[in-house]
């Protein structure tokens, strides 16, 4: 597997649903290692498109996306995580 550290790739979605939120991981060789999350809050009851520029930190090989829902219902569709060259 290649190291993904530094690059941005842009991260967009468009959901609905207040209380929920995405979360990005970035994660080590092994799946169990985060080096660092950002979380994305979801505030809005209508559609709404979120973007977030991301910067792997050095040392990761693997994201994974999750998405949350508190006790509310969440809508996702749309997702995109482009890299873009370097």
């Amino acid at each position: 597997a290649g190291n993904l550290g530094g690059f941005p790739p842009p991260l967009s979605f468009q959901a609905k649903g207040k209380g929920g939120y995405a979360e990005v991981a970035f994660l080590g060789s092994y799946a169990s290692n985060e080096i660092e999350t950002v979380r994305i809050d979801l505030d809005s009851d209508e559609w709404k498109t979120y973007s977030k520029e991301l910067t792997a930190p050095e040392g990761t090989y693997s994201m994974r996306l999750r998405f949350f829902a508190s006790n509310h219902l969440i809508d996702i569709d749309n997702v995109s995580l482009v890299r873009e060259a370097n």
